[in-house]
């Protein structure tokens, strides 16, 4: 895989032409390119259940089959992360979960049960995605197709779960 360095310049540019200052840093590729379940790996596939917490806001449960969520090696290089990484002792696929919140990327998920404050939702009908990605950021899909959650929930309700959909359901689910 050809891994270039990306380069983000900022610059303050004022209405006479003259540059104020500029600054070059080195940027990591977050792109969130697709990567595909090798054949001879089971398929992942995932689900998303929802519920009101007691005190504030929702708990979201991650169902995963065939995948472990875990946090990247530690001493892992990037060209490591970027590639399928497989469990040992069970042969599954081995990597995070992306949570976003109506389109917005909100945090990496490394194992089943997250939070989500109240602060994160508008008021009615909010979007509650998830995917499952190499620890390179890459996202996983089965025969081109993106492994990918989604529950619709409304805040206002007492049970607030619309809708639910996975790209790649569970069986036991």
């Amino acid at each position: 895989m050809n891994m270039s360095l990306n380069i983000v310049i900022c610059a303050f540019v004022f209405a006479s032409g003259h540059v104020f200052a500029i600054n070059a840093v080195p940027a990591m590729d977050h792109s969130h390119i697709p990567i595909e379940v090798p054949d001879d790996v089971a398929a992942p596939a995932m689900a998303l259940s929802v519920s009101v917490d007691a005190v504030s806001g929702f708990n979201l449960a991650v169902q995963l089959d065939n995948y472990l969520l875990s946090p990247p090696p530690d001493s892992a290089t990037m060209a490591e992360l970027m590639g399928v990484e497989i469990d040992s002792a069970s042969g599954m696929l081995t990597g995070h979960a992306h949570l976003y919140v109506n389109g917005k990327k909100i945090q990496r998920v490394y194992g089943k049960y997250v939070h989500l404050p109240a602060t994160l939702f508008n008021d009615g009908v909010n979007q509650i995605s998830v995917t499952i990605n190499n620890h390179g950021h890459m996202y996983w899909t089965v025969a081109g197709k993106k492994v990918i959650a989604t529950t619709f929930i409304n805040t206002d309700k007492a049970q607030p779960v619309l809708y639910s959909f996975a790209s790649f359901p569970p069986s036991s689910n």
